[in-house]
């Protein structure tokens, strides 16, 4: 099969769970704030079933979700291969003579720890934010930062979106029944 079908395969997939959590959270928001229903996505983001359990901790919730999108748009990109050099800049005597940049690791541990930390708070706050519906503060949040950076480069969706894509395959199992692989 081709990657476009199984991708279409898994996405229709997707849409009818999709589908199902939209039903669900469109009864919480007739019945409970907005506030509720915020947290039951959340929470439904967070189930390994993708559905609302309300014996999760909104607190447990929103800790696991930053740290996760930490990993996602942080951790796993290029600010882990500045941090994963084979060699320390802090042990300079012991890096060889012609060693290229690439494998001198840019950050230390503490950095790490350090950055791990402030994008984990900050992701954790906008989510808090979101789960009390508190949306003029999470605007305020966000929202002064407008003036900053206007330069920068538009979001490569497509490019994302192609690498999601090579993982849905490969955490479903359809990446087997790939023509070309």
């Amino acid at each position: 099969m081709k990657k476009e079908q199984l991708i279409q395969l898994i996405q229709d997939k997707f849409d009818e769970e999709d589908a199902i959590l939209i039903r669900d959270l469109e009864e919480i928001y007739d019945e409970e704030k907005e506030q509720g229903r915020n947290g039951a996505l959340l929470r439904a983001l967070y189930s390994d079933q993708f559905e609302i359990d309300y014996n999760e901790d909104l607190e447990i919730v929103i800790r696991e979700l930053a740290i996760r999108i930490t990993q996602y748009i942080f951790r796993s990109g290029s600010i882990e291969d500045f941090h994963a050099g084979k060699y320390s800049f802090t042990k300079y005597e012991e890096i060889p003579p012609n060693t290229p940049v690439e494998e001198i690791s840019q950050l230390t541990d503490d950095n790490m720890k350090v950055l791990n930390k402030e994008l984990v708070d900050h992701i954790g706050f906008i989510l808090h934010l979101f789960s009390r519906a508190d949306y003029l503060s999470l605007h305020t949040a966000i929202s002064g930062y407008k003036f900053f950076g206007n330069d920068w480069d538009d979001p490569e969706i497509a490019k994302i979106q192609s690498k999601h894509n090579d993982y849905l395959l490969l955490v479903t199992g359809m990446d087997k029944h790939l023509e070309n692989k």
